[in-house]
């Protein structure tokens, strides 16, 4: 299976930055209330949390105040629990009048993360600059880059990208592209338009390789003028997704503003449906907890039909979708993202083997799913939550005779001493996937089972 990373570059020049509203959003009240601040050190490196949304498989992290300049990452969630592709793939370049300007003598660095965006500013040599990332699809993040010119002068600048990935012993050059070869066949690839320049310098250190991208036109931007850039970087996993997607990318290309204006008005009613006016002391939990929720959300791919949400994005060997985790996922869903709720029921049932088993968890590769055990039956405690807040008769008859077939499945399977009361226990016979099947897996209550 083959996944990739194609990344586009358009330039737009002109004076109107479009959503210069955005600070008087309802998402703006709530910064930084989880922290994804950090520079990867390795392509396994777990102590940096990172952004993601609309159930895309990559994800991206805030640069720290010393080291200005572009996002973190893209982390990208493989099957083999998930890589840093690259510490910072696509850090800005800046040359003023032939110049390169150096983003070290940055000064009032400010990185932000606010819910559905990631917003990174900086002044540099009388030039304001700002980077905002959101997702525009279930595979495609844009970073759309504003430059303002604050000096009392005319400025020349060229613009660029450079960063550097941990893969670049496998990098090869294309008319239009650069590929980067992964683990397992899989592979990335950074695409760009025309008059776009770009070198490939592999340096003496292994598994790196550094990439330097610069736009051939120049742009004039007089005293209190802007301009703006827009990169856009995709994660697929088949060419038949890019054809898919491919239509997103480019509107977001001639015209970014609609997609930052939905990406807000999304996140606002979001806000809306999870905070509860009675309680405002939990508010800040409550934006947690939705943040953390979005993050988890992956989009179906591969052998996952639906959409669903991993226990974590971050936590080595949860990236799959967990039956119970799923059940509990869909109840705290419905309350804003009703459909995705639904898909997050769908997604278990899906593998809802003959018996009427459901396995404890599935993954993006089926063969890699685990039917050792199930997870303790709250499917319909979560079917009727969503029906009960949607009113979607048509849901509940949709899994009205899968939920009876599981219920039954316990009582067939699972009661071995036919006393109307189930058991936990395993497919295989392990004391230990009994555990797991609880819930409570290593729990110290199961240690002379």
């Amino acid at each position: 299976m083959k996944y990739f990373l194609i990344i586009t570059l358009v330039i737009i020049c002109g004076c109107s930055i479009g959503d210069d509203t955005y600070n008087k959003s309802l998402a703006y009240q709530y910064p930084d209330v989880l922290n994804v601040k950090g520079i990867p050190d390795s392509t396994r490196d777990r102590s940096v949390s990172s952004f993601s949304d609309l159930g895309a498989w990559h994800s991206f992290a805030l640069p720290e105040a010393s080291n200005p300049g572009g996002f973190a990452g893209p982390f990208i969630m493989t099957q083999n629990n998930g890589i840093w592709l690259s510490p910072r793939l696509s850090k800005l370049k800046i040359i003023d009048s032939d110049e390169k300007l150096d983003l070290a003598q940055a000064t009032n660095i400010s990185s932000h993360y606010y819910p559905g965006r990631l917003r990174h500013s900086f002044d540099i040599n009388g030039l304001r600059v700002q980077l905002d990332l959101i997702f525009i699809s279930k595979r495609s993040s844009i970073i759309k880059v504003t430059i303002e010119n604050g000096s009392d002068k005319e400025r020349n600048l060229n613009l660029g990208w450079e960063g550097e990935t941990w893969f670049g012993e496998v990098m090869d050059r294309e008319i239009d592209a650069l590929r980067i070869n992964l683990a397992d066949e899989s592979f990335a690839m950074l695409r760009f338009p025309s008059g776009i320049t770009s070198d490939i310098q592999k340096p003496d250190v292994e598994e790196s390789t550094y990439i330097d991208i610069t736009l051939s036109d120049s742009f004039t931007i007089n005293s209190g003028e802007k301009i703006q850039s827009h990169v856009i970087q995709s994660v697929y996993f088949s060419e038949d997704e890019v054809s898919k997607d491919e239509k997103e990318v480019y509107k977001a290309l001639i015209n970014p503003a609609p997609f930052f204006s939905d990406n807000e008005l999304r996140w606002d009613n979001y806000l809306e449906n999870v905070l509860d006016i009675k309680y405002p002391e939990y508010e800040v939990v409550a934006v947690k907890a939705l943040e953390t929720l979005v993050n988890n959300w992956r989009s179906a791919a591969q052998d996952l039909h639906y959409d669903g949400l991993f226990p974590s994005y971050a936590y080595r060997g949860f990236h799959g979708v967990w039956s119970w985790d799923s059940w509990k996922h869909a109840v705290a869903l419905v309350k804003f993202a009703p459909d995705l709720a639904k898909d997050q029921m769908r997604v278990m049932y899906d593998y809802q083997d003959e018996m009427g088993m459901i396995a404890d968890v599935i993954y993006r590769n089926k063969e890699w799913n685990n039917w050792r055990d199930t997870k303790p039956p709250l499917s319909v405690w979560a079917i009727w939550k969503i029906y009960a807040e949607t009113g979607d008769q048509g849901f509940l008859e949709e899994m009205y005779l899968r939920a009876l077939k599981y219920h039954e499945w316990w009582y067939a399977y699972r009661d071995h001493d036919q006393n109307g009361l189930a058991e936990y226990g395993s497919t295989d016979g392990t004391r230990i996937a009994a555990a797991w099947e609880s819930g409570m897996d290593n729990a110290v209550r199961f240690d002379d089972a």
